[in-house]
């Protein structure tokens, strides 16, 4: 008998705790099912807002929300894909690595690796845009003497979509410049498709394939009359590979 009243206690107290933690927060429930909790900040014939108690806000439009109604241990468990509504634009960085394989001139396919740094401004527009100036470290494994460059570069990334996945794109552009080997610095330009993962309201995970051409300067053959004819010529560096990047 005691027992049984120990156990009932404890319910009722477990109970009380839970209804002191949801007190006051509220639900909104999509159409879509998924479902967060917080507190109506903003209500309007075409947007709600709701503030969580992390202080963050979120929106959407109203004809999308199907009730608004009191929280439940069930909806402060369930997983959301929403996201905070951006803030202004703000200092940003993103920290890349990348590689592959590339056609190096009178050489062949031969590997390659980049250690990129961006800095720049993030949340330009809506569309969660990032611009800023980079450089790195690029290395082409040519075989018995590899090539090596800093790259300085502008490059742009947007996210297309606020939801925890969302596709990813980024374009660079700029200069290679030669720290050794045979081959000269130029002009490169790349261009990234993937996904990006949303880790919080400022850092996110992005992993893609990346396409790059480099021009280059590079020792040339030409046969004439059956004679072979060195030279120095310019020649472009064709590349792509698997680029992983870290924002916040």
């Amino acid at each position: 008998m005691n027992r049984i009243i120990a156990i009932s206690v404890l319910v009722l107290f477990a109970g009380f705790v839970f209804a002191q933690e949801t007190a006051g927060l509220q639900a909104l429930q999509l159409q879509s099912g998924e479902v967060k909790c917080g507190t109506v900040v903003f209500q309007s014939d075409d947007v709600i807002v709701i503030e969580t108690e992390a202080g963050e806000k979120f929106q959407y439009p109203a004809a999308e929300v199907e009730t608004i109604r009191e929280a439940t241990e069930a909806d402060l468990q369930q997983e959301t894909d929403w996201l905070p509504v951006e803030q202004s634009p703000a200092f940003g960085m993103i920290v890349a690595g990348q590689g592959g394989l590339c056609s190096v001139p009178q050489q062949g396919a031969t590997g390659f690796v980049d250690l990129h740094m961006v800095l720049g401004v993030r949340n330009l527009l809506p569309e969660n845009i990032f611009l800023g100036i980079g450089s790195g470290y690029t290395k082409i494994f040519i075989q018995d003497n590899p090539s090596r460059f800093i790259p300085l570069f502008l490059h742009l990334n947007t996210s297309f979509q606020k939801k925890r996945f969302s596709p990813d794109f980024s374009l660079g552009a700029g200069y290679m410049f030669k720290v050794d080997g045979d081959m000269g610095g130029g002009l490169f330009s790349e261009l990234s498709v993937g996904g990006r993962y949303r880790i919080n309201g400022r850092t996110a995970f992005h992993i893609g394939a990346f396409f790059r051409v480099q021009q280059t300067t590079a020792g040339m053959e030409r046969v004439i009359e059956n004679e072979t004819f060195g030279y120095e010529g310019n020649a472009s560096i064709f590349g792509g590979g698997i680029r992983v990047a870290l924002s916040f």
